[in-house]
């Protein structure tokens, strides 16, 4: 939905799965949580909460991924002058932040 690209896909020594993307010229590294290692606390928790990409347009993203089947978790508002944020729901209670600085 954001144009990452898989680039690799492997097995770490504990024997769970990473996956490594490319964003924005980023790489990221998202791991299986092994076997047995319990539920997270709420939000916010070690790990990953939710990860935030600038966007020049944030109605046009969000138009963008809606219609790509993505489901915004919180709508598109202004916290600050100048600022514009929305949320999208990520896979297991992630949350994709889009947000557009003026």
């Amino acid at each position: 939905m954001f144009g990452a690209e898989e680039k690799a896909r492997l097995t770490t020594p504990a024997g769970t799965l990473r996956i490594i993307l490319g964003l924005a010229g980023q790489d990221i590294f998202v791991e299986e949580v092994a076997e047995g290692a319990g539920s997270p606390p709420p939000a916010p928790h070690r790990g990953l909460e939710h990860i935030g990409l600038a966007v020049d347009d944030i109605e046009a993203a969000a138009a963008d991924i809606t219609a790509k089947g993505g489901q915004l978790a919180r709508p598109v508002t202004s916290p600050r002058p100048g600022v514009r944020i929305c949320f999208v729901a990520g896979p297991d209670g992630t949350l994709v932040e889009l947000i557009e600085r003026r």
